[in-house]
């Protein structure tokens, strides 16, 4: 397997063209995938590729040099590291120091010796790979401090923060959005028959039953206890009517396996609001809404979804159920 498919093509840059040649015959030879560029203003347009990670450049070249190209990949902004290994004839400790205060990673004299720099091309792929796990291990850490343990879907914290967004955002698109607020029925019964872990199975199955049944770029996170709020981006009434029926039908149809011989069923309620026409859309009122709707749809029977709006037209005589 060519060595550089963990980290993308190798980057060398030398106006010499023997030099270059040799250089890239021999990371070929090794297994490296290779680009070749001949001055300082072509690298640096080829490094917007960011699939390029590790680039072998001269120190003297007409134009952009070796070191004002190690200063613009140092600049902040860069999505990945690039590992740079600066090429030249200057010897001394000074011109070395200055490279390495560029932002250079390593340092070859020219002329190269190759065993020396098949080795530092090791050395290279060994840092970038310690980096990427870095930055992996972070944003694994950043995932689960906004994800809830248990049913992996969002937790409060989070599933709040991007309704706040989502309202913002639909008032300064003139969008809509709906939110929904879902409660599992009769979960103390499941608690107490079936005991916590009972409980925890069925709450994990009832988030991948919401997450199967909502558009990928919607939202499900954990309010509390066995609460979930879903919330639908650029929904309308009729869209948010047509989801909820889906993770109805999606609870009711699935075989919860608590007993060593018992399947059981659950269902849950699903209480709805709409961001559009509100005299009022902010997260407190929405929530209230969506909690209002909610408990009419368990008081109406369970395994039920009511509209908030829906409630308001029948407390005025007019409009139905959901």
């Amino acid at each position: 397997m060519p060595r550089s498919r963990s980290i993308g093509p190798v980057l060398i840059c030398d106006d010499d063209p023997v030099c270059r040649r040799m250089i890239e015959k021999k990371l070929v030879d090794w297994g490296y995938e290779v680009v070749t560029v001949a001055d300082g203003e072509e690298a640096w347009h080829k490094l917007k590729d960011s699939r390029i990670r590790l680039v072998i450049l001269d120190w003297m070249m007409p134009g952009l040099d070796g070191i004002e190209l190690c200063k613009r990949l140092r600049r902040p902004g860069r999505r990945k590291y690039t590992y740079t290994i600066l090429l030249t004839a200057r010897s001394s400790m000074k011109d070395v120091i200055d490279g390495l205060k560029a932002g250079a990673d390593d340092y070859m004299k020219k002329p190269i010796n190759f065993q020396e720099l098949e080795a530092r091309l090791q050395t290279a792929l060994r840092i970038i790979g310690l980096e990427d796990g870095l930055i992996k291990w972070h944003r694994n850490l950043a995932r689960l401090a906004r994800t809830d343990s248990l049913m992996g879907i969002w937790n409060r914290p989070t599933i709040l923060n991007f309704i706040k967004e989502e309202v913002d955002h639909t008032i300064r698109r003139g969008s809509v959005c709906v939110l929904f607020m879902i409660d599992v029925d009769g979960f103390k019964n499941v608690n107490d028959n079936f005991g916590h872990a009972g409980g925890d199975r069925v709450l994990r199955k009832i988030a991948a039953c919401l997450k199967a049944n909502i558009r990928p770029y919607d939202r499900v996170g954990r309010y509390g206890g066995d609460e979930i709020l879903a919330l639908l981006r650029d929904c309308d009434l009729e869209c948010g009517r047509q989801a909820a029926d889906r993770i109805l039908k999606a609870c009711r149809n699935s075989v919860f396996p608590l007993g060593r011989r018992q399947d059981v069923r659950i269902t849950v309620s699903i209480g709805g609001v709409s961001s559009a026409g509100r005299a009022k859309c902010d997260l407190d009122s929405l929530l209230a809404a969506s909690d209002t709707a909610v408990y009419e749809a368990k008081r109406s029977g369970k395994d039920a979804f009511i509209m908030y709006e829906d409630l308001e037209k029948r407390n005025q005589g007019g409009g139905h159920e959901s």
